[in-house]
């Protein structure tokens, strides 16, 4: 299997001016060939690059480099307009954009370009101009792809005394260029339009002649629960979009999903406007719209598995993949993102369980009955397990590495203090999937008394994002997601002693959900994992205390709303008094939920 290179981008080094002059010689050479003299282009010097490319890393100057496994292979300076007709406060410039002539085509312009916006508008810019050789047709394409817009400025740059190169100006308003206008009757035609287009049809058609698709989304005019869009780029309409509330709308599409959740569906109508990045920019501008409603929390949408152009679209707007869901129209996948950042933010580097299957949490009783009437459920820091001390630790190999690597920053801290300080501020709630005698055996504690709770896995998960801002740390009542990032994953297991990753400094993430499989396999661990956003260094709360990381959390948890969600399937206990908890336990649900639930839960 071909393996795809890891794309980065960071900020220029003074050690990359050599590899960066290389590169401007090199695209230069092929670019200019037939507009500079070749005598001149096959003697631009390497050296004499390197020296202006290092004054202005010195300076200061930001220059972009994008690698592909580590290796340099374009780049990108920015910063203020030099054009003495712009206010250089306001309106950035991206003065070179270049790659290796061996990595033309290959989508890596799109994200270098993107990052330098990004970096523009980080620096308060709310304009870039770009100038172009005016006889470089595929840059100027290019360019315009990328949101940029030609104007009539253009300038003579006399190169080497003997040569001009007629240059034209490119300019691109920054920030998202979309906005959103309610649907109009005066709209409905102009959808039946896009409904014609081929592109459109071929993943949205209804089969609706254009009288039954006005009247259906005339009907959603001024609807509560479904909320149909014009999308405008700038000044122009180019496409729909619309949302609704999950649990209110879809006729067997989303039954599991609560209030706080709304769907979305959208299209670009105009063809001309297609594979130039509008659909992220598109998505990414309504998601926010939407999210800074407070009664928003996650935005799902459902995917035909064959529209791969769509999948990625969304990938690279934030969305996730939640896994496949058979709805009226068969089977879709359902992608997902959620307003708060602390949710599973290392998601693409864990397994998840297979959606709706279940998973047991086994438990001695007595401790189960403080849970449910306090309402929490408990977290352990990983490097206080007495039964596996070793717990989320580097295997030998890793943390004999990561012992000789240092920070440039702090040479007395090196990549071992930092795993271990990273562990001592992660806590753990262990779940299995599998209900087997052991965990019966080693959960029951001396009493042989054990409750044993059955979770439905994505409604769990589920559960616990859509309330991640009002969830609390009841020890010291602040909200969890202030201090933590929430991951889900299944463990995976091997031997301890080797050094299993085959990478010298792994995420953190993944020595938490690793295991020694010799002792601990059988328990076929599924984890939620709390990771506090800051690995080192004291913590400061609100009232002024610090926080001092205890040996456990108690995390706030409705265990009646989830069994009324069924994100509780059911609850069973073992031991001597197995009885008696049943009649308990009964006897202190029945009030508060229904007998079916009742039964159900307790069967």
């Amino acid at each position: 299997m071909k393996m795809i290179p890891k794309r980065t981008i960071r900020i220029a080094k003074e050690s990359d001016a050599h590899t960066i002059a290389v590169i401007h010689v090199a695209s230069w050479q092929k670019i200019y060939r037939g507009h500079i003299p070749d005598a001149i282009l096959d003697n631009l010097s390497i050296h004499e690059r390197e020296g202006k490319w290092l004054a202005l890393i010195k300076n200061n100057i930001r220059i972009l480099i994008i690698e592909l496994d580590s290796l340099m292979v374009g780049f990108a300076s920015i910063g203020p307009s030099r054009d003495t007709d712009t206010d250089p406060t306001k309106c950035g410039e991206i003065s070179a954009i270049y790659f290796h002539p061996d990595y033309w085509r290959q989508g890596l312009g799109r994200k270098l370009c993107n990052r330098a916006f990004s970096e523009l508008e980080e620096m308060g810019f709310s304009e870039a101009t770009v100038w172009i050789l005016k006889e470089n047709a595929q840059a100027r394409k290019f360019y315009e792809k990328m949101g940029f817009k030609e104007t009539s400025d253009i300038k003579a740059d006399k190169y080497d005394n003997d040569v001009i190169l007629n240059e034209i100006r490119y300019r691109k308003k920054l920030g998202n260029p979309f906005s959103f206008k309610p649907l109009q009757e005066s709209d409905l035609q102009l959808l039946c339009r896009w409904f014609d287009q081929p592109h459109v049809k071929q993943w949205w058609d209804d089969k609706l002649t254009h009288d039954q698709i006005k009247n259906k989304y005339s009907e959603r005019i001024g609807n509560p629960d479904i909320v149909p869009f014009i999308a405008y780029l700038e000044d122009k309409p180019i496409g729909f979009i619309q949302y609704y509330h999950a649990n209110k709308v879809g006729k067997g599409w989303w039954p599991n999903e609560v209030e706080g959740t709304v769907g979305i569906d959208q299209f670009i109508g105009e063809e001309d406007f297609l594979n130039r990045g509008y659909g992220k920019q598109m998505i990414c501008a309504f998601g926010h719209k939407l999210f800074q409603d407070p009664a928003i929390k996650k935005i799902i949408l459902d995917v035909d598995p064959n529209n791969h152009r769509a999948i990625h679209c969304y990938e690279n707007a934030g969305l996730r993949m939640m896994g496949s869901i058979d709805t009226p129209d068969g089977v879709a996948y359902i992608m997902a993102a959620y307003k708060n950042q602390s949710i599973e933010p290392h998601h693409y580097l864990l397994k998840k369980p297979q959606p709706d299957s279940l998973l047991y949490k086994t438990i001695r009783s007595d401790y189960f009955i403080n849970m449910l009437e306090d309402n929490y459920i408990y977290f352990r820091r990983v490097d206080t397990y007495h039964d596996d001390i070793r717990d989320s630790d580097q295997p030998d190999e890793d943390k004999h590495l990561s012992g000789k690597s240092k920070f440039e920053n702090a040479p007395n801290y090196s990549g071992k203090d930092y795993y271990n300080d990273c562990r001592a501020r992660t806590y753990a709630c262990c779940f299995s999937t599998e209900n087997t005698p052991h965990l019966w055996k080693h959960y029951s504690g001396s009493n042989n008394s054990a409750t044993c709770l059955a979770f439905n896995s994505s409604r769990l998960i589920d559960f616990l994002n859509t309330r991640i801002s009002e969830t609390l740390l009841k020890n010291i009542g602040a909200p969890l997601s202030h201090l933590f990032y929430i991951n889900y994953g299944l463990v995976t297991y091997g031997d301890l002693n080797s050094q299993f990753m085959g990478e010298l400094l792994p995420t953190p993430i993944q020595y938490v959900y690793f295991k020694d499989a010799n002792k601990y396999s059988e328990e076929k661990e599924f984890r939620i994992s709390l990771s506090c956003h800051i690995p080192m260094g004291k913590i400061k709360l609100t009232d002024g205390s610090f926080f001092n990381f205890p040996e456990s959390l108690q995390i706030s948890f409705d265990f009646i709303q989830a069994i009324n969600l069924h994100v509780i399937e059911k609850i069973s206990f073992s031991g001597k008094h197995e009885e008696k908890l049943k009649t308990q336990i009964s006897d202190y649900l029945k009030n508060k939920i229904s007998n079916i639930e009742l039964k159900r839960l307790l069967a």
